[in-house]
């Protein structure tokens, strides 16, 4: 039976393995949430053991994952999470931020295709991976997806880019992101790719 409303667990510092914060900036990956195939992902949450990831992320048949990039060292790439009280339960709104980076036709598609109710997930690099890598990435949106939030784009303003925010919609999320890995960080990295 899960452990509801109860601390069962602590944390300590580990002073070998010091967070840095941030994610990579490489690149963060986004796929339309209605392709996540829910019966065969394989979700491992146990408030009584501390589980809170997933190891098999299951795509319907012919789905992919959308790589965006970054630009190395200008943490443009962010995601982030925070709470949101309900009248009965309780939420957490997730955010990922990705940057469009000019005017081209292939980037007003895509706003416009957020625009007309594009629903995804994303999966997040920390650069802080944990100890053996064990703890690199991080599944967003997964229940209730993203969807667009403002684009406040000025084209005096951050060199002509767009930082297109994408957050939980109503009701939020109803817990903080997973951990992803499948097995290990190689694996996990190789699975990826190959959804791309």
């Amino acid at each position: 039976m899960a452990v509801c409303g109860l601390l069962n667990t602590g944390v300590s510092f580990d002073c070998d393995n010091k967070s840095t914060g941030g994610l990579e900036q490489a690149r963060i990956y986004l796929g339309n949430k209605s392709d996540i195939d829910y019966n065969t992902s394989v979700v491992n949450r146990d408030s009584a053991t501390g589980s809170h990831n997933i190891s098999n992320l299951a795509l319907v048949t012919g789905a992919k994952l959308y790589s965006f990039a970054g630009i190395t060292n200008k943490r443009l790439l962010n995601a982030s999470y925070s709470f949101q009280e309900g009248d009965f339960l309780n939420t957490l709104q997730h955010s990922v931020d990705i940057g469009v980076y000019d005017q081209s036709e292939a980037s007003l598609a895509l706003l416009n295709q957020f625009l007309t109710g594009a629903e995804v997930f994303a999966i997040v690099e920390q650069k802080s991976k944990g100890v053996e890598n064990t703890s690199a990435f991080q599944i967003y949106g997964f229940h209730t997806g993203l969807t667009v939030g403002d684009i406040p784009y000025n084209a005096n303003e951050n060199n002509g880019i767009i930082i297109l925010p994408l957050t939980s919609p109503d009701p939020f999320e109803p817990y903080p992101p997973y951990k992803f890995e499948e097995t290990d960080y190689a694996t996990t990295i190789t699975k990826i790719d190959g959804l791309l």
